[in-house]
C-alpha cells in the first residue's frame, strides 16, 4: 500500500530486481568492478541497480478520435487529439485501427492533428497520451465495426465478403461510415494513480578520477510495459529516455554571469548527450508474462517512468569515486549534486596535492 491508501497490484518489482540480478550478471560484475579498483589507481569502476515505481493516471483525461472508412477502397483514415512528438503516437493509433477492424495496417492512414477537426483535447504528455488516444481510436472503430457487423448478418454471402466488399455494401446502404469518440473514464474512489510502472536499471561507469571524465560502460534495462502495443516503439521510448536523462543528470548545466546573462547559451556550453554518452552496450529487456488490467489493452506507459532510471549512473558513479576516496584514506560522506559534471564530479573525489606524491 502508497502512503496515500493505494492498495499496490500487479506488483512485478520483485520479479524484475530477480530477473535483471540474473541476466545482467551484477554479483559477477561488481567483483569484477572491485579486482578492476584494486588494479587502477586513478580509473574507478562503480556498478549499482536501482528500482522504479512511478504512477500513471490515464482516468479524466480527453482525447478524441475520429474515424473515417472511405467506400471506394476499404481504406480507414484516423484523426486524434493527441500530437506525434516523435513517441510514435501514430504507430499505435493505426495498429488500433487495424486490430479492430482485422485488416492489414497498411489500409489506415493517421492524419495530422488538428483543432479543426479534434478540438478540446488535453495537451500531449505525463506519459498518457499514447494510451488514451488508443482507447478513443479503439472506441470508435468499435462503433464503426458494430455498424459492419450488422451489414455483413443481413448479407445472404456474409462469410465470404472481403473487407472492402462489406465496406462497399455498408455505403449502398446508407450506413454512416464515420464515427468519433472521446471516451470519459473516472477513476474509483481513493484512486490516485490507474496503474503503477515497475523497472530497473543496473549501470556501469568506469570514473577517471583525475580529471572526473566518465565512461559508460554498460547498462541493462528490465521494464514491465505490460501487455506492449508495439515492443519496437517502447524499446526505443525507454532507450531515448534514458540517454535524455543522462544528459540532464550529468552535462546540461544552465549557467549565469553575475550579471544574470546566460552563459550556457550554445551547445559548446551546454552539452547535449552525443553518440559517446550512449552505454558502449545498452540492453533493454521487456518483461514477458506481465498483465496490467488498469491500461488499454493490458499496456503500461513509456516515456517519464524509463527516464527515472539513469539515478543507476548516478550511483554506479558514486560507488566509483567512493571506492578512490575509500582508497586513499577518505572515509567520510560526500555530496555530488545534479547536474553531476565532470567540475563536479572532480571536486566530490576530492583528489589532494599529497594524493600525487611519488
Amino acid at each position: 500500500m502508497t502512503p496515500y491508501g493505494q492498495v499496490l497490484k500487479n506488483v512485478t518489482l520483485p520479479r524484475i530486481w530477480q530477473t535483471l540480478h540474473a541476466n545482467a550478471h551484477v554479483l559477477r560484475r561488481k567483483d569484477a568492478a572491485v579486482l578492476f579498483n584494486s588494479n587502477n589507481r586513478w580509473k574507478k569502476r562503480g556498478v549499482a541497480v536501482t528500482p522504479v515505481k512511478y504512477g500513471i493516471t490515464n482516468s479524466g483525461l480527453k482525447y478524441g478520435a475520429q474515424v473515417s472508412i472511405c467506400s471506394g477502397d476499404g481504406s480507414v483514415l484516423v484523426t486524434h487529439g493527441g500530437c506525434e512528438v516523435g513517441q510514435g503516437i501514430d504507430t499505435k493509433a493505426a495498429q488500433m485501427a487495424a486490430y479492430v477492424f482485422g485488416i492489414p495496417i497498411k489500409k489506415i492512414k493517421v492524419q495530422a492533428t488538428s483543432t479543426g477537426l479534434i478540438p478540446n483535447s488535453d495537451a500531449t504528455g505525463g506519459s498518457s497520451t499514447s494510451e488514451s488516444v488508443a482507447r478513443s481510436v479503439q472506441a470508435a472503430c468499435q462503433t464503426l465495426k458494430k455498424r459492419l457487423d450488422g451489414v455483413k448478418m443481413e448479407s445472404k454471402e456474409n462469410a465470404s465478403l472481403s473487407w472492402e466488399e462489406l465496406v462497399a455494401k455498408a455505403h449502398e446502404g446508407g450506413v454512416q461510415l464515420f464515427a468519433g469518440e472521446q471516451p470519459h473514464v473516472v477513476a474509483p474512489p481513493n484512486q490516485v494513480f490507474d496503474y503503477f510502472v515497475y523497472a530497473a536499471a543496473c549501470s556501469e561507469v568506469e570514473v577517471d578520477i583525475l580529471t572526473g571524465e566518465i565512461n559508460l560502460v554498460r547498462t541493462d534495462i528490465m521494464y514491465d510495459c505490460g501487455k506492449s502495443f508495439n515492443p519496437a516503439v517502447d524499446i526505443g521510448q525507454i532507450e531515448g529516455a534514458f540517454v535524455m536523462a543522462v544528459g540532464l543528470f550529468f552535462q546540461e548545466e544552465v549557467v549565469y554571469d553575475a550579471k544574470g546573462r546566460l552563459v550556457t547559451s550554445g551547445t559548446w556550453e551546454y552539452k547535449v548527450p552525443a553518440h559517446k554518452d550512449i552505454p558502449e552496450t545498452f540492453n533493454v529487456t521487456l518483461l514477458d508474462k506481465a498483465e496490467n488490467p488498469g491500461g488499454i489493452m493490458s499496456s503500461k506507459a513509456v516515456g517519464e517512468p524509463p527516464f527515472q532510471l539513469a539515478n543507476s549512473v548516478y550511483f554506479a558513479i558514486k560507488d566509483a569515486v567512493k571506492h578512490s576516496r575509500l582508497e586513499r584514506g577518505i572515509t567520510d560522506f560526500f555530496n555530488m549534486d545534479l547536474p553531476a559534471t565532470v567540475a563536479r564530479r572532480h571536486v566530490a573525489a576530492n583528489v589532494r596535492p599529497t594524493d600525487l606524491a611519488l
